[in-house]
């Protein structure tokens, strides 16, 4: 029971940085998106994925093995199939 409390815990802590980026990304560059053409908006977009892709590739992994790991210890609980 501790143990799935704790991998709950981490998958919604590297999931909650996951999505702080996707907000900032949206909050911040609004403005700035609408008002570009098209050639220079597609580079932009590039540049900004390739850079947070780099930047939050450990919580993307912390994510996935939380889940991976809560799914394991759940269904061999019995609470869940798999």
């Amino acid at each position: 029971m501790v143990f799935t409390k704790l991998f709950m815990f981490f998958t919604l802590f590297a999931y909650s940085i996951i999505v702080s980026q996707s907000f900032m990304y949206i909050i911040a560059l609004k403005n700035v998106q609408t008002s570009m053409q098209a050639g220079p908006f597609i580079e932009l977009r590039k540049l900004l994925d390739a850079g947070f892709r780099a930047n939050f590739k450990n919580a993307i992994y912390v994510a996935l093995l939380c889940n991976l790991s809560a799914a394991h210890v759940l269904a061999n609980a019995g609470k869940i199939v798999v």
